[in-house]
């Protein structure tokens, strides 16, 4: 790609590194989702109600909680991806 006039870093770490940060972050949201949608699931299950589930969630959740594991993960995520492209972009053989 040099060779070309292109820049490597530009063209095809920055994509890598920004898709993987964004994606880790939203998968995690949707890990969440899906999550508490099974406690409310099982909830019902045994007989409560969805607004007793949610009221002890709340109770024992935060909003910062939850903003907290949601910057860990794009966090991470922005991590791995730094690391990854480092290690390929300086691969020889």
């Amino acid at each position: 790609m040099e060779a070309m006039g292109l820049d490597p870093v530009h063209d095809v770490v920055l994509p890598r590194v920004l898709g993987l940060t964004v994606m880790s972050g939203l998968l995690s949201m949707v890990s969440m989702v899906f999550g508490i949608a099974a406690g409310i699931a099982a909830s019902v299950a045994v007989g409560s109600t969805s607004a007793a589930f949610l009221d002890q969630f709340w109770t024992a959740m935060s909003t910062l909680d939850v903003l907290a594991a949601l910057g860990k993960a794009t966090l991470f995520g922005l991590i791995i991806s730094v690391v990854c492209a480092h290690m390929g972009y300086r691969a020889e053989g």
